[in-house]
This record gives structure tokens, C-alpha cells and sequence, in this order.
């Protein structure tokens, strides 16, 4: 896998056995630091935490169900990334131009840098469903 670029903040995912019932993890997390931040019907498949519990964050935390839709997305879109180095400097890019158009330390500037992401991350799936 090349090394990317990337903003300073650790992101990890962590699969687990099943998220429900819904908010299971909430005070687990919560005992470890970790903010959730409600994030409507995607928090059913996807919860996201963060700390410190005030911007600016250093570590995100997202969770999603083992096996699940939500953990192939993103095992996929790393292994397409780390198969396709040009691809994955495209991304790199992207990022960096990303970061410097919503810069801030705010939930709402995170929010929209991730948001941006978004049809590149759709086009990479796209390509690594039909193997190519």
C-alpha cells in the first residue's frame, strides 16, 4: 500500500460482532474517550465517534457490523488503492486540495471534507466491483 498524504488524525474502523441493538456502544466508547456524534439513519450501519469530545479531533473511530456492507466498502477501496498506485495518488491529491478547501476545526468542516470525498470513493467501488 503507498503512503498517503493525510490529515493529522488517526482513523480507525472497528468490525464487530453486531450493532445492535443500535447505541450498544455509546457508553463503552464514551469510557474510552470517544464522542459519538449521531449521524441520522447512516449511524444504524456506520457510528462514528471522536476525541478529544471537542474539536479539533485527533482520532476518529467508526464501527460497523463484521462481514457487512459497510467493512467490504472500505477493505475494498484500501485494496484498490494499494493494487493501483496512480490511482491512489489521485486520491492523495484530491485530499490535499479537499483539506485545503474546508479547512477548520469544526464537525461541520470534517463533515464536508469527507462529503467531497464521496464520488471518488464511489468511482473506486464501482471499479473494484467490476474488477478492473
Amino acid at each position: 500500500m503507498p503512503v498517503l498524504a493525510a490529515r493529522p488524525i488517526i482513523d480507525i474502523q472497528v468490525s464487530v460482532t453486531s450493532l445492535r441493538p443500535h447505541g450498544r456502544y455509546i457508553e463503552l466508547m464514551a469510557a474510552l474517550g470517544y464522542r459519538h456524534v449521531a449521524l441520522g439513519d447512516f449511524d444504524l450501519v456506520y457510528p462514528f465517534f471522536h476525541k478529544p469530545a471537542e474539536w479539533p479531533s485527533t482520532h476518529h473511530v467508526h464501527l460497523c457490523d463484521a462481514g457487512g456492507e459497510q467493512e467490504w466498502k472500505h477493505l475494498a477501496f484500501r485494496d484498490y488503492l494499494g493494487a493501483h498506485p496512480s490511482v491512489a495518488r489521485e486520491y492523495e491529491a484530491l485530499k490535499s486540495e479537499l483539506a485545503r478547501a474546508h479547512d477548520g476545526d469544526t464537525l461541520k468542516s470534517s463533515e464536508a471534507y469527507s462529503l467531497a470525498k464521496s464520488g471518488f470513493v464511489a468511482n473506486v467501488l464501482r471499479a473494484a466491483m467490476a474488477g478492473t
